[in-house]
C-alpha cells in the first residue's frame, strides 16, 4: 500500500553520478518527502551501496575493466539486472519503480507486474529513431542496435508502463498521435535549475584564456549525429570577416578523430580547440568565455524529438545561440528569440548565422535569459514531475 510519500527505484543502465538529469529528479522528489534508491551500473567500480545526491544508489558488482560491460549489459533480459531489480525491491520495501530508457524498461515492466509495483517510464530519447543512426553491424547489433525490435520492445513498454516522461514536448506529441492517452504522457523538460546554475562559480582563469578570441562554443557529447563537421567548416567562411574566431568544443565523443581530420582537411586545424571532458561545475566558466555557443545537430526523426539540456544552460547565461532547424530546437530558440537558425548540414548557411550575430546589437542573450526564468526552468519541470508522482500514489492508495 502507498503512502503520501514513499519508497522509489529508479533504473539507470549507466554508472551513477554523473546524470544532470537524475541529480535534478532525485532532489526535487526528495524534498517532497520521498526516498529514493537508484540500481545503476558499475564500470567504474564504486561502493556497491552508498548514499549520493540524497539518494541511495545501489549498484551492480563491478567484475573488472575488462568484463563489467560484459557482464553487466543493459539488456532487459539480462539475469544480473534482473536479478539486481527484484533484489533492490525486496530489500528496500519499494512502492513505485521508475525506469530509464528502453534497453531496461521491459526488466521494470515485468518487476512492476510480479511485485504489483506502478511503472514509471522516462523517455529521454527517440530511441528506435536513435538505433537508426547509430545501428551498425556487430556482435550485438540484432538485440542492442535494432530498430525494428526496439520499435516493438518501446510500443509495448510505453502501453504497460503506469505513467510515461518526455524530455520534449514534440516527443510527447509524437506518443500521443501512437494512440496513448493524453493522461499518462507527461512532458518533464530538461530543463536547468537557474537559481542553482546562475550561483555556479566562473573560474577566472578560463575567462581569461579566451578573452582575445571570438569563441564558438559546442559543450558535451560528441557524435557522428552531433554534426559538429558543419561548424568547423563553417570557419572556412568565417576567418576572413572574424579574424579571431575559434571553436571551442567542450567535451569528448567517439569520434574525436575524425573531428581532428576535418579540421586539418579545411586547413582550420589551428581554429580549433577541443578540451576533453570536463566537471559539471565547470561548464559555466567555458560557456560565460565565449560568444556563441552552437546546437548544430541536424533535424531528423531522432534529433526532432529531442532538447539537449546544454541549450538552457546556454539561455541561462544570456548567450546568443546558433541551432539547425531541428523542430525542437526551432521551436525554442525562435520562439524565445534568442538565437539564429541555420538549414542543416550547410556550413555556409551555419557561417551566416554566426556574421548575422556578431553584426547585431539585437538582444539574443537577455531574452534567452528571460526565457528561461519564465517557462523553460526545473521549477516547473520538477512541479509536473512531481505531480504525476502525487497522482499515482493518490491512485494506488484508492485501490486498496
Amino acid at each position: 500500500m502507498l503512502e503520501s510519500a514513499g519508497n522509489i527505484l529508479m533504473i539507470l543502465q549507466a554508472d551513477y553520478p554523473p546524470d544532470i538529469r537524475l541529480t535534478k529528479e532525485i532532489a526535487a522528489l526528495t524534498a517532497r518527502g520521498f526516498r529514493l534508491f537508484l540500481l545503476c551500473n558499475n564500470k567504474a567500480g564504486s561502493a556497491r551501496r552508498e548514499e549520493v545526491d540524497g539518494a541511495t544508489a545501489l549498484r551492480l558488482r563491478h567484475w573488472g575493466a575488462r568484463w563489467t560491460g560484459i557482464i553487466n549489459i543493459p539488456l532487459f533480459f539480462n539475469p544480473v539486472w534482473l536479478w539486481g531489480v527484484r533484489r533492490a525491491i525486496k530489500e528496500n520495501a519499494i512502492q513505485a519503480i521508475h525506469v530509464h530508457d528502453l534497453p531496461l524498461a521491459l526488466a521494470a515492466i515485468w518487476a512492476g507486474r510480479w511485485f504489483g509495483l506502478p511503472v514509471v517510464f522516462d523517455v529521454h530519447e527517440n530511441y528506435p529513431e536513435a538505433m537508426r543512426i547509430w545501428g551498425h553491424k556487430g556482435l550485438f547489433w540484432f538485440i542492442l542496435r535494432n530498430p525494428w525490435l526496439s520499435e516493438r520492445l518501446e510500443r509495448y513498454c510505453l502501453r504497460a508502463a503506469d505513467a510515461v516522461i518526455t524530455v520534449s514536448e514534440e516527443h510527447r506529441e509524437l506518443f500521443l498521435r501512437q494512440g496513448l492517452p493524453p493522461e499518462k504522457v507527461h512532458f518533464v523538460g530538461n530543463t536547468v535549475d537557474l537559481e542553482s546554475y546562475l550561483q555556479m562559480a566562473v573560474d577566472p582563469e578560463i575567462i581569461d584564456r579566451y578573452r582575445p578570441w571570438y569563441v564558438l562554443e559546442y559543450l558535451g557529447k560528441f557524435g557522428p549525429e552531433r554534426d559538429l563537421e558543419t561548424a568547423i567548416r563553417g570557419l572556412h567562411f568565417l576567418r576572413t570577416e572574424i579574424p579571431n574566431i575559434r571553436l571551442l568544443l567542450v567535451g569528448d565523443g567517439p569520434n574525436v578523430a575524425e573531428l581532428r581530420q576535418c579540421a586539418r582537411e579545411e586547413g582550420v586545424e589551428e581554429l580549433v580547440e577541443i578540451t576533453g571532458w570536463v566537471p559539471f561545475d565547470q561548464t559555466a566558466s567555458y560557456i560565460e568565455a565565449c560568444r556563441i555557443c552552437i546546437v548544430p545537430q541536424p533535424s531528423n526523426p531522432f534529433i526532432d524529438n529531442t532538447i539537449p539540456h546544454k541549450i538552457f544552460q546556454y539561455m541561462a547565461l544570456e548567450k546568443p545561440v546558433i541551432c539547425s532547424d531541428a523542430k525542437a530546437l526551432v521551436r525554442i530558440i525562435s520562439g524565445s528569440r534568442c538565437g539564429e537558425v541555420f538549414a542543416s548540414r550547410s556550413a555556409e548557411d551555419f557561417a551566416r548565422a554566426v556574421l548575422k550575430i556578431c553584426k547585431s546589437d539585437f538582444p539574443y542573450g537577455a531574452n534567452g535569459r528571460l526565457a528561461v526564468k519564465d517557462k523553460y526552468n526545473w521549477q516547473n519541470s520538477a512541479r509536473t514531475l512531481l505531480d504525476l508522482y502525487n497522482h499515482l500514489f493518490a491512485r494506488e492508495k484508492n485501490k486498496d
